[in-house]
């Protein structure tokens, strides 16, 4: 799974151990997990990153070609999600995506860390710090 990947877990994850979920039902999907492939991820979700993964994504949409880093897209992507990760309904929903992805409620299955230095989105520490 990829960062995104990691934060549709984690929404899994919550719904999963929500109350109206049966106890049968979350056993045996976490007990039918053999293994999970974590492709640099997952990280924090915070303005930098959105900034970067968002200009990647459009950039590479409308050129073929990836930049993560722009002088001028780069401050008001940034701005932008500073902005929307400050919304009480957005800082909350992270939250809560970061509590899961933190916890010991991931299935007690293999895992296997793909991750670089040279990765554009998500600093190799992060992943580090999580797979610990």
């Amino acid at each position: 799974m990829s960062n995104n990947g990691a934060y549709h877990l984690a929404l899994l994850l919550e719904l999963l151990y929500h109350p109206s979920t049966s106890s049968s039902t979350r056993n045996a999907l976490i007990q039918s997990t053999i293994g999970i492939i974590i492709d640099s991820a997952p990280s924090l979700l915070n303005a930098s990153i959105l900034t970067r993964g968002y200009l990647g994504f459009v950039s590479g949409m409308l050129t073929h070609k990836p930049i993560y880093d722009h002088w001028l897209y780069s401050a008001l992507f940034r701005i932008t999600f500073e902005i929307l990760t400050r919304i009480p309904y957005f800082a909350e929903k992270l939250r809560i995506l970061h509590t899961f992805l933190n916890t010991n409620l991931l299935p007690r299955a293999h895992q296997l860390y793909l991750y670089s230095d040279a990765d554009h989105l998500i600093p190799s520490e992060m992943v580090e710090t999580f797979a610990k």
